[in-house]
């Protein structure tokens, strides 16, 4: 061992000093690498439970990472290792600003604080490596009254590209601060966050902005998997199923494909799990084997080519599905709590069309740390056990796949365009007869320059977007006038890639959108100028915002180099950092959401409903308060909304008024004609469902708003018994016909009489037709032909 000091040093020389000032000295090894190693003699075998460590003081010299050994005998060391079974490293720390304060250290003053108090401000937190991150800790200026009292966190793991955390409804969550300078506020995240950087961007504080930083987690252990769009895992059930009534399922996963199959997984009574990427959004089908389907989507932009976290938990038939903390919650349809999967469950793609998929495309991308209900599979695929069907666990079979994750070059090749000044200027090969060019793009705006290009000669070309379609201009020397190519009716600024080429040649040009071509010939005859400009730069045309990815307009995909790229500060090189404002949907009522680079914008036609995001109820709550808006009316057909702006949509009813002050409301259903019933001799053999006008839930807030509710019911029976009567009420009851209640409960009685009677009004009164019957249609003899009515009215 190479010391600085001493081979073997005691805790004097390399103890910790909490008082500034006290001692400055410390172990530090002659040289700098790897075999340094500082050891400690305790003089006996103690239990240790703590370590703590502390640089050179007033230095920038200190250790941000290390291995931990120990032994009994001074000889035999062995490594402290992690639950995985990897050598322990500590996960250190470094904060990446002026101050050079940490949390733990309370007798310093000095903290994190800006030039300028705005809400520009960023601090950015550097780890050593990628970590698993659990919680946060802050801590204002000591003794002061500057302290944050609410911060933005995003979190990245290159450092270029950046992710915001958000709460479960999909917006940036506002984390809450501290309330002096002195204490420490502790946040924790529900799930971790897997990133090298931490940036807080503080939004609200006291006197300044300053701020004091501890970031908490453990080491990230990947296990990672690759698929190629002809990929997939076979995972065999049949010895090992999976039988649950409730399931915790994780992992993250990368690409640039919107569609394709993640997880997939089916039983023999009927059950299965598709998880799949539809357009770029998540997708998860369920059915628990009541052949009723429940269907979740969360998530956008999924195809950035960025990790995003995926997680699905269940218990019984509540279902959540997350992605990047955007939460989606259900329940699952049909009476069946139990998920039985007996047969195979297939990971990155299915060999065979099944029930519950909407996308046709394996996947193509990355999945990392695949765990379902605490099993790494991606492990158990790595290391295959051969006697796993003897034991009754699962067996794998891997087609095409790889366990690296080498689709990560093509985001060097992503930029954003945040304003429309910023754009490329690429250098072209001058005097060529023929240009061929190409890019993918991804925009919400319905206008913006893609490539605009000067012939060395007389002329150009533009290809741009104009109210959502992609279009050509293009002026040429020998060509009479502006040809303009505008043959593509489809929408392109949906946010989805988009991939357009464009060929020019003698008398010839083809223009392909989405792999549709389109050919065109003209007298055209060019010779290619001495640069592009790509995304703007070009007089009276609007400039791209968006992202552009894969572009090519001298043969081949370019990265920019720094001079190429005109105002930087608004490109972001290796990333599309876009973001979908519509998911969630923020538009109330099921109202539809469009949005460009800035805001979104609701669609509230047809809904019932106005305002920014419609939720103001254009529709009156009751009968009453439409008479009170309308004192002349005495009928009216109208809509009522019952709960206002809240969730429960309009419905239909008639309303009626009369000179006392009264107001009826009538809600209608389907059926209020007589139906013929005949041929059916079974005690309940015949159902007739009533659908309302109204949901359960508006008819039940109807009914707790009104003064009084009755409902009718008619009964005209031939040689047809209802209630069976009389019958002794120690025994079950057993009707021929009944009605069943909101509570979906079999009644024992008719309109007009009391629960419980089992009786029809006439029984109640005592006055049926045959005094000892308690219904009229249980009156007459089988072969009577006579036609009795029975009807009453239901107190609600």
């Amino acid at each position: 061992m190479d010391l600085f000091y001493e081979s073997l040093v005691s805790l004097v020389s390399a103890h910790i000093h909490p008082h500034p000032g006290t001692d400055t000295g410390a172990w530090s090894a002659r040289s700098s690498d790897y075999s340094q190693y500082l050891e400690v003699d305790l003089g006996e075998s103690k239990n240790i439970t703590a370590l703590a460590t502390q640089g050179r003081q007033d230095s920038d010299e200190y250790v941000t990472a290390f291995t931990l050994s120990t032994a009994q005998d001074g000889i035999l060391f062995s490594h402290i290792k992690g639950p995985d079974g990897s050598i322990w490293v500590s996960p250190a720390r470094r904060v990446l600003s002026s101050a050079q304060n940490t949390i733990s250290d309370p007798h310093r003053t000095s903290a994190w604080s800006p030039n300028y108090n705005n809400y520009y401000q960023r601090l950015v937190v550097e780890l050593p490596e990628v970590l698993r991150i659990t919680k946060l800790a802050t801590q204002g200026k000591q003794n002061t009254q500057e302290f944050v009292t609410e911060f933005l966190l995003h979190y990245s793991i290159d450092g270029d590209s950046w992710v915001s955390y958000k709460t479960p409804s999909g917006v940036d969550e506002a984390f809450r601060g501290n309330n002096d300078g002195n204490t420490v506020v502790v946040t924790r995240f529900e799930t971790e966050i897997i990133a090298r950087y931490i940036r807080i961007n503080p939004t609200r504080w006291r006197a300044r902005i300053s701020m004091r930083v501890e970031v908490y987690g453990c080491k990230y252990v990947r296990e990672t998997i690759s698929f190629q769009g002809q990929s997939m895992v076979e995972m065999d059930l049949r010895h090992a199923p999976i039988v649950s009534n409730s399931d915790h399922m994780r992992f993250r996963l990368r690409t640039n494909e919107p569609d394709g199959v993640l997880l997939y997984g089916r039983g023999s009574q009927g059950d299965y799990l598709a998880l799949q990427l539809v357009r770029n959004r998540l997708v998860l089908n369920i059915n628990l084997g009541s052949q009723l389907m429940t269907s979740l989507s969360v998530g956008s932009l999924l195809d950035d080519n960025a990790w995003h976290d995926i997680e699905i938990r269940r218990n019984y038939n509540n279902i959540t599905l997350l992605t990047d903390r955007v939460r989606m919650d259900d329940v699952i349809l049909g009476d069946f709590p139990r998920l039985d999967l007996n047969r195979k469950l297939y990971i990155g793609g299915v060999p065979n069309r099944e029930p519950g998929l909407m996308s046709r495309l394996n996947f193509t991308g990355c999945i990392e740390n695949l765990l379902i209900n605490g099993t790494s599979l991606v492990q158990q695929m790595k290391n295959p056990n051969p006697y796993a069907e003897y034991y009754g666990k699962p067996t794998f079979k891997l087609v095409n796949t790889e366990f690296t994750c080498p689709y990560g070059e093509s985001v060097d090749l992503t930029m954003t365009f945040k304003s429309p000044e910023a754009y490329l200027r690429y250098n072209s090969y001058e005097d060529f007869p023929s240009i061929n060019v190409s890019l993918e793009f991804r925009t919400y705006e319905p206008d913006g320059l893609l490539i605009y290009h000067k012939f060395s000669e007389e002329g150009h070309f533009k290809l741009f977007l104009q109210e959502g379609h992609v279009k050509v201009e293009v002026e040429a020397r020998q060509t009479p006038g502006k040809i303009v190519l505008d043959n593509f009716q489809s929408s392109h600024n949906d946010g989805r890639w988009h991939y357009v080429e464009l060929v020019i040649g003698r008398n010839k040009m083809l223009l392909v959108v989405d792999d549709v071509p389109m050919h065109t010939s003209r007298l055209i005859d060019i010779k290619s100028g001495k640069f592009f400009l790509i995304a703007g730069g070009v007089y009276g045309s609007k400039g791209f915002m968006g992202c552009m990815r894969k572009i090519s307009v001298v043969g081949y995909h370019q990265k920019p180099k720094p001079e190429e790229i005109i105002q930087p500060e608004d490109v972001v090189v290796a990333a599309c950092e876009i973001l979908d404002r519509c998911s969630p949907n923020p538009c109330q009522h099921g109202a539809s959401c469009y949005q460009d680079s800035t805001e979104f914008y609701c669609d509230c036609t047809g809904t019932g409903y106005s305002g920014a995001v419609c939720h103001v109820a254009m529709n009156p709550v009751s009968c009453a308060a439409y008479g009170k808006q309308n004192p002349l009316t005495k009928k009216a057909d109208i809509f009522l909304d019952v709960d206002g702006s809240g969730p429960l949509e309009p419905f239909s009813v008639t309303c009626e008024f009369y000179n006392d002050d009264k107001t009826y409301t009538h809600l209608n259903h389907k059926y209020d004609q007589l139906t013929t019933v005949d041929g059916f001799s079974e005690a309940g053999s015949f159902v007739q469902d009533i659908h309302y006008d109204a949901d359960f839930n508006q008819i039940e807030v109807l009914v707790n708003r009104s003064q009084n509710c009755r409902q009718r019911l008619h009964f005209e029976c031939l040689r047809a018994k209802l209630l069976n009567t009389p019958s002794n009420e120690e025994t079950q009851f057993r009707p021929y016909t009944w009605w069943v209640s909101r509570r979906n409960q079999p009644m024992d009685y008719w309109g007009g009489s009391l629960p419980g009677s089992r009786k029809c009004e006439c029984g109640l009164m005592s006055t049926c037709v045959m005094p000892d019957k308690w219904c009229n249609c249980d009156s007459g003899e089988w072969c009577c032909a006579t036609v009795t009515l029975v009807s009453g009215v239901v107190q609600l």
